[in-house]
């Protein structure tokens, strides 16, 4: 017999994740006088606030700060909609927040961005990105996901400009650490952005996989299942798993960063899980059931299940927090990143490459390797041909 259980994705994240709370709770709490100094009776732009990482971010700054004035930005209407209700009901006042639905790489960005007046200091979050390998299989999704992870962030230099900016905070991921996919690549290239940015205002942090966000394997499959749908994943796959309050912790203790360039979590060989035995105990929890019976695809008799075997689409069987390349100090579980430094010149002219809309991809790959003096670890041979 099934167990009833009321589902949470905070019982979740503690089963599968196996602790009840953030790894960086201390270091939180020891810089959260200067947290405060830095972000109270700030303007704060959230760039992809409706997404996982935004709206998390978005009602932690306005629970816990006194934020001046703070524009939620983001193209997906219905989204954005969602996160107004839910800090409504939160009850957070809607008089200091302002909802822009709009795309960062269109006309109107650019004019609200010039329209800004930030007395007060500005603080720029960029939480948006294209974040599925899979968006990189024909050219048009291959621009967008360039324009979003790279190009948009160079930009902002200009944008930025006479805006009064404290800090601009880049999300990244750990697919940006050698880059064995074009969406690890482009993340990789927006990191190298800050050499271009004036000295201490762009900081990156860099994320393990959040357990559960948006379109990710587990939020996927958790829907699928809720609608008696098939639900799939591939075996031999390990990744590092952070829990929500963690990734928050992280964007804003890389706030505090002075002498380094970005923050990782530090992770060891023993914190890389296992996709498919994660995903079996998450089907534990949401059938109730102790013991799960797996026969020819068929999970409970009732389940239809699709597991593949390997990573897809280039990406790695197991993902690592920072290159042997890099320079890095580790405090506790944080690693502190300086990275190789890339000459502007050299950023401009990757940005010019790819808007000339170059028909070689290849040739793209191996010119942009060279030029950003970095390993690029791409399979050239498989759908080369068919990108741009």
């Amino acid at each position: 017999m099934g167990k009833k259980h009321i589902f949470s994705i905070d019982l979740i994240e503690e089963l599968l994740i196996e602790r009840k709370n953030s790894l960086f709770n201390s270091e939180y709490n020891n810089n959260l006088s200067n947290l405060k100094r830095l972000l109270n009776n700030r303007d704060i732009i959230i760039l992809g606030a409706a997404g996982s990482i935004g709206s998390l971010l978005s009602s932690h700054l306005l629970t816990n700060f006194q934020i001046n004035k703070i524009f939620l930005i983001d193209k997906n209407e219905n989204e954005l909609v969602d996160l107004n209700r839910k800090l409504n009901e939160q009850n957070i006042s809607n008089d200091n927040i302002e909802y822009i639905c709009c795309d960062i790489n269109s006309d109107l960005y650019k004019q609200f961005i010039n329209s800004i007046k930030s007395y007060n200091g500005l603080i720029v979050f960029y939480a948006c990105a294209l974040k599925h390998v899979r968006s990189a299989e024909n050219k048009v999704s291959l621009k967008n996901m360039f324009d979003t992870n790279f190009i948009s962030v160079l930009n902002h230099k200009r944008f930025l400009r006479n805006k009064n900016l404290i800090k601009f905070i880049y999300i990244s991921t750990d697919k940006a650490v050698d880059p064995s996919s074009l969406m690890g690549f482009s993340k990789k290239l927006g990191e190298l952005c800050l050499f271009y940015f004036p000295k201490n205002k762009f900081k990156f942090v860099r994320f393990a996989n959040i357990l559960i966000s948006n379109g990710n394997i587990f939020d996927s499959n958790i829907k699928r299942f809720r609608e008696n749908r098939p639900l799939s994943w591939n075996k031999g796959v390990k990744r590092v798993f952070i829990r929500r309050d963690e990734a928050i912790h992280l964007i804003l203790l890389s706030l505090c960063l002075n002498k380094f360039d970005g923050l990782a979590p530090m992770f060891l060989e023993k914190d890389q899980k296992s996709i498919d035995l994660l995903m079996k105990k998450l089907l534990k929890y949401l059938t109730g059931r102790d013991k799960l019976s797996i026969i020819k695809g068929v999970c409970n008799k009732n389940i239809k299940l699709f597991i593949g075997s390997g990573a897809m689409n280039n990406e790695k069987n197991k993902e690592t927090m920072t290159s042997t390349e890099e320079i890095s100090l580790l405090d506790k579980k944080i690693l502190y990143i300086s990275l190789i430094k890339t000459n502007s010149s050299k950023i401009i002219s990757i940005k010019n490459l790819l808007y000339n809309n170059v028909s070689d991809q290849e040739k793209i790959i191996n010119i942009i390797s060279k030029k950003i003096d970095t390993k690029i670890y791409l399979n050239k041979k498989r759908k080369i041909s068919k990108l741009i």
